[in-house]
Parts: C-alpha cells; sequence; structure tokens
C-alpha cells in the first residue's frame, strides 16, 4: 500500500473514531444500494452509494486555507507608477481600487489585502509597527478606497 493511501485510511479512520454517526450513516447507506441493486434499480443504488461516500468523505478533506505573504517591509512592495499600483509584481489600476482591507492581527503582525480585484495574491502579512504609515500612504495615496477592517 502507498503511503499516501495510508495516509488517506488513517485520516478517514480517525474521523470515524472522533464521529461515529458518519461510519453508521455510510453503513446505512452501503446497505441501501446493495438493496437497490439487487432490485435493478441502478440509479437509485448509485445515489445511496453517493451518499455514503460524501458522509465518509466530507470535512476530510482539508480546505485549503488562504494565509497571507509575510513581508519585512510592506511599503517596499507598494508602489504607484503612472495609474497603475504595484502590488508584490502585480498591477491593479487605481481608479478600481475601490476597497483596502487594512487591520492588525495580533501585537506582533498587521495584514494588507486589497479584496475584489482579479489577483488573490496581494495580501501581505507585515509587521505591526508599520501600520500607522501605512494607513497614511493608503490615505494620501488613494483617497478613494475605503479602509475595512
Amino acid at each position: 500500500m502507498s503511503r499516501t493511501k495510508r495516509m488517506w485510511y488513517q485520516k478517514i479512520y480517525a474521523v470515524c473514531k472522533a464521529q461515529p454517526w458518519r461510519l453508521a450513516i455510510t453503513l446505512l447507506f452501503c446497505l441501501i444500494a446493495i438493496y437497490y441493486f439487487k432490485q435493478h434499480e441502478v440509479i437509485i443504488g448509485l445515489l445511496a452509494l453517493n451518499v455514503a461516500l460524501q458522509a465518509l468523505y466530507l470535512g476530510v478533506i482539508p480546505q485549503q486555507r488562504y494565509e497571507q505573504e509575510f513581508v519585512p517591509d510592506v511599503m517596499a512592495e507598494l508602489k504607484i507608477e503612472q495609474d497603475m499600483l504595484h502590488v508584490k509584481q502585480r498591477q491593479l489600476k487605481l481608479a478600481d481600487i475601490k476597497t483596502v482591507a487594512l487591520d492588525q492581527l495580533d501585537k506582533d503582525y498587521a495584514f494588507i489585502d486589497f479584496p475584489f480585484n482579479v489577483y488573490r495574491a496581494t495580501a501581505m502579512r507585515f509587521p505591526a509597527e508599520q501600520l500607522p504609515a501605512v494607513k497614511t500612504w493608503l490615505q494620501q495615496h488613494l483617497p478613494q478606497a475605503e479602509i475595512i477592517r
């Protein structure tokens, strides 16, 4: 057995051990599927198998978490040239920027993001002591943008 398969089996086993109702639902719908396959109702049997697999796998496959990239100097990553804002080698039109997410995450870090744009890779985490300078810079260079938390 490959290492990847073994890892999936371990994850499924751990989830079923923590939530035994998953295993009960899976077994119930497997029995229902067998019944309908014997009755030559293939479509209903396949639907029951689908429910059984969903009960087993739903929540086991990890959701991709979006995490901001850390930059030691956020001001070095923000540049304006002509009518474009350059953020981490991405270009955003100044006129299109309506919202900027800016907030302190904890006592050490803050973050900035430009939501509602085509690039999702513009979020950055930076040292919290740079937050006032970034806020001033945004108010000066992007007065039309609403700063949200």
